[in-house]
């Protein structure tokens, strides 16, 4: 016959581990969605300053470049649009993914 105390503290540990296992789950989530929302805010910063360079408007970075570092920073500019693009959208397929 077994003892019914130990079946108890067996079950107990093993809900503690479920339980800790959600909060990890939780916290990964939230670390994600931090982590989109980091690239949206960078995505529309590179925007502003895209458009700004594009337009001609003249800013205490770009005081002192010359045509071709500008025309290299719009370069840039758009490609790190591009690339941060692509990553908010497999982060937003994780988070859905994660969510179910």
């Amino acid at each position: 016959m077994q003892n019914p105390f130990s079946n108890m503290r067996r079950w107990l540990k093993f809900e503690l581990l479920d339980l800790k296992a959600i909060l990890q789950a939780i916290e990964k989530k939230n670390e994600m969605d931090n982590r989109r929302k980091e690239k949206i805010r960078k995505r529309d910063k590179d925007r502003l300053d895209l458009q700004n360079m594009r337009d001609g408007q003249v800013s205490f970075r770009t005081l002192f470049m010359g045509k071709e570092s500008k025309i290299s920073r719009i370069t840039n500019l758009t490609n790190s649009i591009g690339n941060t693009e692509r990553d908010i959208e497999c982060l937003e397929l994780l988070h859905k993914i994660i969510v179910l």
